[in-house]
Formats: structure tokens, sequence, C-alpha cells
């Protein structure tokens, strides 16, 4: 693990540079080299004959999960990790050479870094994954996560390295908790109007004619439609060409065109909003007024933060908005809206509560 300091123009950053490599990786090559020789056994079989539906359709599914573990063991191999630390923000950015994935994560000077644990399921298993966070006092949002792994010796090794570079970043040789409350709530009611002033890409905050607050959040995109296209224009040519396909083969391809009709629609024409209205609010997800709704209270005196609601979606946790008081149930709202716009939703939850009390 390479650590590099430097102060530019009065501002200091720490960079950290680190492999890929893991005990996964042993995993990922074994797995590519089974699924390439189940390939090449596929292929010898069927070089003298007339391909069939089925082993195109066998082909395909091999070649993309071979290509996702070569990929991954070539990240493994040759690719490195690098956590980028400066005043109030950074990024860690994971891939090979320039090309990669950068995400970014706030990093306030009341942060304190710790590590924590959750547990996910794989398959049938459960595997532990730690994290170094940076939690900030007072504050029960959903803790800043700067990296995540299963290896508990590279997660120690990370989380002594993130407290010394925090400590160089702000000029402190600790970086001491908030403990005021005052302050903390000034912290929160700051960062909140800071994210009213600019919502995030494709989500809107207006007030109707009865005085509601409505947050509506739309969004396009083509790839359901583009992927229902590809599987019918697969279907005319396989019944053009005269290839075998079975009953069941048709309705397993009838179901997924229907599924994906149905997202493709969703994704043109439909729209998620959320409601608030002096204590009570609900959640729609639709087309029209046809969809799905979900009603919630959430009184003046209300706790809301972003907790993590369980549920992966592409290989990412989902986070959840979670209104709770002494006197109702927690309830978790929005699990399905993306996580870049849940503390715009806070915010905005937070805002109409606090105006619900004062009217």
């Amino acid at each position: 693990m390479e650590v590099e300091k430097k102060t530019i123009d009065g501002e200091r950053t720490v960079r950290v540079t680190f492999g890929n490599w893991n005990a996964n990786g042993y995993f990922a090559a074994l797995a590519a080299i089974v699924v390439f020789c189940f390939i090449l056994k596929l292929a010898a079989d069927n070089l003298k004959s007339p391909l069939t539906f089925h082993a195109v359709i066998i082909f395909c599914a091999a070649s993309v999960v071979e290509l996702f573990l070569v990929g991954g063991l070539v990240l493994s191999l040759f690719g490195h990790t690098t956590i980028f630390f400066k005043r109030s923000e950074g990024s860690r950015f994971v891939g090979i050479g320039t090309f990669g994935v950068t995400r970014g994560f706030s990093l306030p000077a009341c942060g304190v870094v710790d590590k924590d644990y959750v547990i996910r399921s794989r398959g049938r298993s459960q595997v532990t994954i730690f994290r170094v966070i940076v939690r900030v006092p007072y504050d029960k949002e959903v803790p800043r996560v700067i990296y995540s792994s299963d290896d508990e010796e590279r997660i120690d090794s990370l989380l002594r390295v993130t407290k010394e570079a925090v400590a160089f970043i702000f000029d402190k040789t600790d970086v001491p908790e908030r403990t005021a409350t005052a302050a903390s709530k000034a912290s929160v009611a700051s960062r909140d109007r800071a994210l009213l002033a600019r919502p995030p890409e494709g989500i809107s905050a207006t007030r109707d004619s009865r005085k509601r607050t409505v947050v509506t959040y739309r969004k396009r995109s083509w790839i359901p439609l583009v992927a229902l296209v590809a599987l019918l224009s697969g279907l005319a040519a396989a019944l053009y060409g005269k290839m075998p396909l079975t009953l069941t083969v048709l309705l397993i391809c009838a179901l997924v065109a229907v599924v994906l009709f149905c997202l493709a629609v969703f994704s043109l024409f439909g729209k998620r909003t959320m409601t608030i209205e002096y204590g009570e609010g609900e959640t729609f997800a639709g087309i029209g007024g046809l969809g799905v709704k979900k009603k919630f209270r959430c009184p003046p005196e209300s706790n809301i933060e972003i907790v993590d609601s369980g549920l992966w979606f592409g290989g990412t946790p989902m986070d959840a908005l979670c209104v709770s008081s002494p006197k109702e149930s927690p309830a978790k709202l929005c699990t399905t809206w993306p996580n870049r716009v849940k503390p715009f939703l806070a915010a905005v939850l937070r805002s109409a509560t606090q105006r619900g009390s004062q009217a």
C-alpha cells in the first residue's frame, strides 16, 4: 500500500494506491478455465452440425460469463485501487491505468473514521464485508463508505492509513467528534439548503395548489426497448430460418418479452412521485394514475435518515429513506429510487416536516 502526501498552494492531499489481487482471484481464474473448457466442448460438439437455438443461447450465455470472469481476473492481476483524499471530499478509483470507475465521497472535518461490517448473501452462503467508513456525529444518515472488502487485514491497514490521511489533511493530530447538538443541526440544515438549491438531474420539487410538496423523478431509458427489439428480431430470424423451437423456449421468450415491454413502457412514460402534506405523505410509482402507492406519516418530531435497505441492484446496495418517530413505527421509503437522489429526498422531507410544524 503506497501513500503519497502533498501540499499544493496550501491545500493538503493524500493519495493511497494498492493492488486489487486477493483470494477471489484464484476462484475467478479456476472458474474462467472451467467455463472456457465448456465453450470449447460446446463448439466441438456443434462444429459439424447446424447450430440449434438452444446451442446458440447456451453459447452466448457462456461467452458472457467468460467475459466477466476474464475481466475480473485481468482487473485483479493488473488493476489497482487509488483513494484520493482532500479537504471536505475524496474519490475512489478502481481500474487499469487510467481506464476504470471513479466514485466520490464526502469527507467533513467533523467526520470520524471508523470500521464496520455488513453481511451479504452470495448464493446459499453469507459473506462478511468489512468497510472503512466516515461517520458524522449526530447525523444519522448512511455513513460515507470509503472502501469495502472481505479481506479484513487490508481493511485494517486502510483504516490506519485513512486516519493518518484525515489528520494530515485537516492539520490535526486527531479528528475530534463534534459534541454540540446545535452545531450538528446547523450543519445538517446548511447541507439541506445546498441540496435543495441544486436538485439532482431528473428530479424536481414543487408546491401544488393545495400547498403540498410534490417531488417528481423521471429518467428515460432506452435499454429495455432495445433489448425487446433485439429479442423479437432474434425470434423473427429464427422462425424465418425455420430453426426448430420447442414450446418451452417460445413460452420463455414470450414471458421475457412481456417483462421487457412493461419495463420499456415504464422507462419511457412512467414516473415516481413523493407527496408530503401536514405530517402525512405518499409515494407513487407508475404511469398516469395506474401504479403502486404507499402512504406514510411524517410528524414534526420525525427522525429522517438514509439506511441500508438490504436490497441489491446491479451489484450496488440500495439505500432507503427511513422515517421514524416516537409514536410511529419506522417506514422505509423510496427503495427503488436511485441512491444519488435520496439525500435530496431526505432534505425535502426534513424541510416539509419543519414547515408543517411551523404551520
